[in-house]
């Protein structure tokens, strides 16, 4: 990605104390020139006067033809992916840059980063290559980045703001929990759960006869051989075909971090364990996104509800147009709702069918929205909420809160520190 022209940038340029420092050693000339009557006052005076114009005149011009391109592999990534981009300073002029200060102020880094550069030669180049793990989801721009560059004599600063076009989309983090990838650390109730999604099919079947125009891949052969004549597969609808997942965007509700991506940090997700923010919704959106993953990967249709202001609901699908809606939403979700997720529950409970399963995601926990859950339940549907323990990321710690009552039947406690395998459990 290159730098736009010089309309789309910000420029100024300031003396610095070096300058105030050759005015006043002028003043002191000028006066010694009529004190002593010398012409060597006069000559060193001529002297800095000429340099102050010549210092001012480059470092008008220096960073005037210096250009940015970022290189990097794709345009799309996923929250603790490895960003690995080449960076390339270009001078376009034949004028030298004596060094450059970078500062990358882009939203793809939680903090600005400075690079300090020494002499680019007239036509040169300058590469600087980077690696860190992206920690922000949504749309990032690659801009802007500040440069700052003087004089010799730094008697004057240059800087400039580059507005760099384009951006990345980076995605939730989530895993596939029904890829039967079991880890040191999970539990024998996890491995199990894991197992039976793995297992589980998106329809239930029953044999019957063979009837003209049923296919062929279609033939029970087993029952074939132990009858003595065809007999073929007929497909159910299964009641577990439909998984609903609802998510609390209440902001009130959540415990959201200024700083969420310091605690512990991110880290290659290929090779070890990925940490979590220590904010309660980041982590919500991606349980949520982890559990719409397993089930559309299985053939499962999936949908989405979400309590913004306006009701937002993805109608169940499955296959990646699907995968592809519900990742957008949940790239550019934000805590911003007014509305308990209790009222979105009772709304949803009156279109869920019953026997489907919806996923309650919320930290919320009170006395409505324990009815709310109660009433869904009474409705057959196959509730399973999951707790996220909003004290334990206060003071990030692993507490459990043995004292607050449970908000239905299959309630499932997510802390601070549990990594998203554990989320098996509840599948």
């Amino acid at each position: 990605m290159r730098s736009p022209r010089r309309s789309n940038h910000l420029f100024h340029i300031q003396p610095t104390g070096n300058f105030w420092g050759l005015a006043i050693i002028s003043i002191f000339l000028f006066f010694s020139r009529f004190l002593f009557d010398e012409t060597f006052f006069l000559n060193a005076l001529y002297v800095i006067l000429i340099y102050l114009v010549l210092s001012f005149i480059y470092s008008l011009f220096v960073l005037d033809f210096i250009s940015i391109e970022r290189k990097f592999r794709k345009r799309q990534w996923q929250v603790g992916d490895r960003f690995e981009e080449d960076l390339t300073i270009i001078n376009r002029s034949v004028i030298p840059v004596l060094w450059i200060d970078l500062k990358d102020d882009s939203e793809i880094r939680t903090n600005s980063i400075h690079y300090v550069t020494g002499l680019i030669k007239g036509k040169g180049r300058h590469y600087i290559s980077s690696s860190f793990y992206l920690q922000k989801r949504g749309k990032l721009p690659l801009g802007p980045i500040e440069l700052k560059s003087s004089d010799p004599m730094a008697c004057f600063e240059a800087n400039r703001v580059i507005l760099m076009s384009g951006s990345i989309t980076v995605t939730p983090y989530g895993i596939n929990l029904a890829t039967g990838k079991s880890r040191k650390k999970d539990s024998e109730a996890a491995r199990a759960a894991r197992f039976t999604l793995q297992q589980s099919d998106m329809t239930s079947s029953s044999v019957r006869p063979y009837m003209e125009g049923d296919p062929l891949s279609r033939i029970h052969w087993a029952t074939t051989a132990r009858r003595g004549f065809i007999h073929s597969r007929h497909q159910d609808i299964s009641i577990e075909q439909t998984t609903w997942i609802l998510l609390d965007c209440q902001r009130q509700a959540h415990f959201c971090n200024t700083f969420p991506f310091t605690e512990n940090g991110y880290h290659n997700t290929e090779n070890v364990e990925y940490f979590l923010p220590c904010d309660t919704f980041e982590t919500s959106v991606s349980i949520a996104f982890s559990l719409a993953i397993s089930w559309i990967q299985k053939g499962i249709s999936v949908g989405i509800a979400l309590n913004q202001e306006n009701e937002f609901i993805i109608q169940p699908g499955r296959g990646s147009r699907q995968m592809d809606e519900i990742v957008e939403i949940l790239t550019f979700v934000k805590a911003g709702s007014v509305f308990p997720i209790s009222q979105l529950l009772r709304n949803m409970s009156r279109r869920i069918i019953p026997g489907h399963i919806c996923y309650l995601i919320t930290p919320e926990n009170n006395r409505d929205l324990a009815i709310a859950c109660h009433e869904a339940e009474s409705r057959k549907i196959d509730l399973r909420v999951v707790s996220i323990n909003r004290m334990s990321y206060e003071n990030r710690s692993r507490i459990k809160l043995n004292d607050i009552p449970r908000l239905s039947n299959n309630t499932f406690e997510f802390s601070y520190g549990d990594g998203l395998s554990k989320l098996s459990e509840i599948l």
